[in-house]
């Protein structure tokens, strides 16, 4: 039995990345900014206006592009 639910997971992982790896990617992703956040003091306006800039600079860089890729991830998945 634990071994079809194994079998069932890797299949659902691989042919759907979305489904749960899109979810911890989040996480992550949430993690670092709320990190960032704290690191540079931002009240709640500071937020409203540079957060969404911000994510988006961090989507666009080499190194979060190739993380996504090798996932099998598009950032609109997040």
């Amino acid at each position: 039995m634990r071994e079809a639910i194994k079998l069932m997971v890797e299949a659902v992982n691989r042919d759907h990345p979305e489904t749960y790896l899109a979810q911890g990617m989040q996480n992550s992703v949430n993690r670092a900014f709320e990190e960032g956040v704290r690191r540079l003091n931002w009240d709640v306006t500071t937020i409203q206006a540079k957060g969404a800039r911000t994510l988006r600079r961090f989507s666009e860089q080499d190194s979060v592009r190739q993380l996504f890729e090798e996932a099998n991830l598009a950032p609109k998945h997040l």
